[in-house]
């Protein structure tokens, strides 16, 4: 397994690109150069052996969404998976709160996620799950007020919400914050995400309340 999940979307980013180019133009120059723009572009996302590299090579030639869709389920097996979560696991990761919520774990899809999040809709929290060398976990409040913008995990358009993670200070009764936003839909957003470091810069930011 060479590949983890942001870098297999953004495999399929480039499959999509591929094909449009394929189906918009029939200039070859234009063809040539988007084919050498998106091997540069993998190149430089996926650290790769040559005989990895020999799986990859075959996008440039995908004619249409069919044969795209193909050339991505071969690689499937390749992906590295997300760390399977156990409520132990989580209740670590969560060891302040009283009352834990838990996510359904057995619909999660380990190989489609590069975070786990979940919201306990009693009290308006999300719990996210990353790893970052070790799996570390977040806590933080979501506004119910939904609007479009860009998220701050996956650098996506769409529907976002606020979240905000508050943190006691080095004196009693201060708190420090900070509030971004990031995707309504956690499932959507982990879809979405072809950039593993984007991702962990914003943890790592958010975090250090």
């Amino acid at each position: 397994m060479f590949i983890n999940v942001a870098q297999f979307n953004f495999i399929k980013q480039q499959a999509k690109k591929i094909t449009q180019a394929k189906n918009t133009t029939n200039d070859g120059a234009v063809l040539k150069a988007v084919q050498e723009v998106v091997i540069a572009d993998l190149a430089q996302k996926i650290t790769m052996t040559e005989e990895e590299l020999t799986l990859l090579l075959p996008i440039i030639d995908l004619k249409n969404q069919q044969e795209a869709e193909q050339f991505v389920n071969t690689l499937a097996s390749y992906v590295k998976p997300f760390p399977v979560l156990t409520k132990a696991t989580i209740k670590t990761l969560f060891k302040k709160e009283k009352k834990l919520a838990y996510p359904p774990l057995e619909q999660v899809d380990w190989q489609s996620c590069s975070f786990i999040a979940w919201d306990d809709v009693s009290t308006n929290r999300r719990y996210i799950v990353y790893e970052h060398g070790d799996l570390r976990g977040l806590r933080g409040v979501i506004s119910k007020n939904h609007v479009k913008g860009v998220c701050s995990v996956c650098h996506q358009h769409g529907t976002v919400t606020q979240f905000t993670l508050a943190k006691k200070g080095n004196q009693v009764d201060q708190f420090t914050s900070r509030t971004n936003y990031i995707c309504v839909d956690s499932d959507t957003c982990n879809e979405q995400i072809s950039d593993l470091e984007h991702m962990l810069q914003f943890f790592a930011y958010i975090a250090q309340t």
